[in-house]
């Protein structure tokens, strides 16, 4: 192998390596987007439990005054 064949062999890996640090680079960028949106999504579904919840002891509130009962304390 000649000066010029190694030259070539070599030229040729630095292009391949920087097309897998550009591919690697691109598959972190796409990961750190995917875990901001599930973080976004949790806080959601959080949020929405929080909702929930506060709505489900209000109909209990409701439930008690009108039935006379405690119904929480009934519960399982």
């Amino acid at each position: 192998m000649g000066i010029i064949d190694l030259h070539l062999k070599n030229k040729s890996l630095n292009e391949t390596n920087q097309m897998l640090h550009q591919m690697l680079s691109d598959l972190h960028e796409a990961s750190a987007n995917e875990i901001k949106v599930m973080k976004l999504e949790m806080e959601a579904l959080r949020a929405d439990k929080t909702v929930k919840d506060e709505q489900l002891n209000m109909l209990y509130t409701v439930m008690e005054h009108h039935l006379g009962i405690n119904v929480r304390d009934s519960k399982g």
